[in-house]
């Protein structure tokens, strides 16, 4: 198999607000794409004629199309944000980013198809079987943690920095970002209180997928009451303050690394050989 790990972040260290931007995407950071929602109201979708699976059937003769509209599409009966964010938010702090069109048996994959083939291949990494990591409504003091260790290298799981997933919606609604980048603002005596900054990036327009270039994200939590241990590292503890769905993360996680394209992927009309054609960069 093809496939590399992409263990890469920025390092962070350097008020309820969200912002955006874009930037020049280093070759190890995660990446921006398009959500691509179920919902056929929400164009484009990955069952669209002229998309991914449109193309990837042209070239194998499977009905990858047909699943995806039948499966991850209408007959769901799909809230609008129902889509691949929790998919794409984990292949983007595994896999490298694809960066050029690829033509395979005649047929050209675009970065878009590329991204979304690749997306695909993640979609059941978060059926709670398959997390390396994973920690619902954490305390200022754990989200913390987790930064230090996996962003800022501070021990992290891998022995390098690497990127993890944030479920940042705090509510009944799903919206999964990979995390790069942190800050944080604090009082000077415990127990703490301040600010945590993240950096995150998007997903939100369609032609994030056919780019290369990092389009983020920003979100700023306030806290208080957060403590240390004896080394200076941050414990659970404190608490949130504020009570509306971007006040806090509801969620962080990360999947297992997928040793094979077809480990996450539901498609059943996709195949390992088929995808590593496209997918590979060799």
């Amino acid at each position: 198999m093809n496939k590399s790990l992409c263990k890469c972040v920025l390092v962070g260290a350097l008020v309820l607000t969200i912002s955006g931007g874009c930037w020049a995407q280093p070759a190890w950071a995660v990446w921006s794409c398009w959500y691509w929602p179920w919902h056929d109201n929400y164009n484009p979708n990955l069952f669209d004629s002229g998309e991914a699976m449109y193309r990837y059937d042209l070239y194998t003769g499977a009905y990858s199309q047909w699943w995806e509209y039948n499966y991850h599409g209408p007959p769901q009966y799909p809230a609008p944000w129902w889509g691949h964010c929790h998919a794409w938010a984990a292949a983007a702090v595994w896999e490298p980013q694809p960066e050029y069109s690829k033509s395979v048996g005649g047929i050209t994959f675009r970065i878009r198809d590329r991204k979304g083939l690749m997306v695909e291949t993640y979609n059941a990494c978060a059926d709670g079987d398959s997390y390396e990591f994973l920690v619902d409504n954490p305390t200022p003091g754990t989200f913390w943690k987790y930064l230090r260790k996996e962003i800022g290298g501070i021990n992290p799981m891998h022995g390098e920095k690497m990127g993890f997933v944030g479920e940042l919606y705090y509510g009944d609604e799903v919206w999964n970002y990979p995390i790069y980048k942190y800050s944080v603002t604090l009082s000077s005596s415990s127990p703490y209180s301040g600010t945590i900054k993240i950096w995150v990036a998007s997903d939100g327009k369609p032609s994030y997928a056919n780019s290369t270039t990092l389009y983020y994200k920003t979100y700023a939590y306030k806290f208080k009451g957060v403590r240390k241990n004896s080394r200076g590292d941050p414990v659970s503890s404190g608490t949130w303050i504020g009570t509306g769905p971007y006040s806090r993360p509801d969620a962080i996680w990360r999947p297992y690394y997928a040793t094979t394209w077809m480990q996450y992927a539901d498609n059943t009309e996709l195949s390992e050989g088929y995808l590593n054609d496209i997918l590979s960069d060799e």
